[in-house]
């Protein structure tokens, strides 16, 4: 304000007092001293505003680099909590089909081991049957013997008829007695032998059941060993024992088709199909090999045999979008 009121005087000086020129001097000097003087300080503050704006958009952007450092470690920090997230679920449904396999497995021990028990038992009564069957052998041997000692005797009695004249009608009438209780040991040796026919036909069928068990059985145990060959063997000989089983027959199927014998496989599965065209067992199973042999446009004419509900089971509608992907 100081300086306002110099150059006020300075002026006022040159008008009155006729001494403008040294005050307005001195009044130009002051101001522009002052003038510098307050530029120098303005320009001093400018500076430390603008070093103090500077170190502050410095630190700023440190601390906003920070901070997405940051961010961008908790991102990988939240990614690989998911993550292991992720792998802890698949561990623990791991270890739940784990579980459900080794309860599975131990079942399957169960059955065995029952199968096994009941096997020992067959193997009992078979032993029991065949001293039965050698029985009834050493009756038969002995029936036959019996009757040819009775046609012995009557093949004398006959001699002795025939040399006998005197009592020719007696002998005769004695003649027809021995024929007919021949013929009666004939009828009753025909019925002893139809019935030990048909006692040993019934065994026979019992021993051929109680075989198919226990091939079964052992084809069973050899599936669950991964043994498709020799589980192979096993329904094999039960397909012979029995060629009217699409049950059988589908099994083969399976484990030529596990085998990589597509070509074989086709044929049981076509045979069982025969036998049971309706099973769905017997239906997607054949589905499988035509695909798995490259046989899509057979697949697809396949396919037309199945209804709406068929068409929704998890396998064939698997199936179904493999061949029309």
């Amino acid at each position: 304000m100081k300086k306002y009121y110099l150059i006020f005087f300075a002026y006022f000086g040159l008008l009155f007092f006729g001494t403008a020129d040294v005050y307005a001097d001195e009044a130009k000097q002051s101001l522009a001293a002052d003038t510098d003087a307050r530029l120098i300080e303005l320009m001093e503050k400018y500076d430390e505003l603008n070093k103090v704006f500077k170190s502050t958009k410095l630190e700023l952007d440190r601390a906003l680099a920070t901070i997405n450092n940051y961010e961008k470690q908790l991102q990988t920090l939240t990614n690989l909590v998911a993550e292991q997230s992720h792998q802890i679920k698949k561990l623990e449904n791991e270890n739940t089909q784990q579980r459900n396999l080794e309860q599975r497995l131990n079942n399957s021990l169960k059955i065995l081991e029952n199968k096994t028990n009941e096997n020992l038992q067959l193997l009992e009564r078979y032993k029991i049957i065949e001293a039965e069957n050698l029985k009834l052998n050493n009756e038969n041997l002995k029936l036959k013997k019996d009757l040819q000692n009775n046609q012995e005797i009557l093949r004398l009695k006959t001699i002795e008829v025939n040399s006998a004249i005197k009592d020719k009608y007696e002998l005769l009438e004695e003649n027809e007695k021995l024929k007919m209780s021949l013929s009666l040991l004939e009828k009753e040796k025909k019925e002893k032998i139809t019935e030990l026919q048909n006692n040993l036909n019934e065994k026979s069928e019992k021993i051929k059941i109680e075989k198919i068990e226990q091939l079964t059985n052992l084809a069973n145990s050899a599936v669950l060993e991964n043994n498709f060959s020799e589980a192979l063997k096993y329904y094999e000989e039960i397909n012979d024992l029995t060629n009217d089983s699409d049950v059988i027959k589908y099994n083969i199927a399976a484990l030529l088709y596990q085998l990589a014998d597509l070509a074989k496989a086709e044929k049981y599965i076509d045979a069982a199909l025969n036998l049971n065209p309706e099973n769905l067992l017997n239906k997607i199973l054949k589905l499988q090999i035509l695909v798995k042999s490259d046989q899509y446009l057979q697949a697809v004419k396949f396919l037309r045999t199945f209804n709406s509900v068929e068409k929704q089971n998890p396998i064939v509608a698997k199936i179904i979008e493999q061949l029309f992907k």
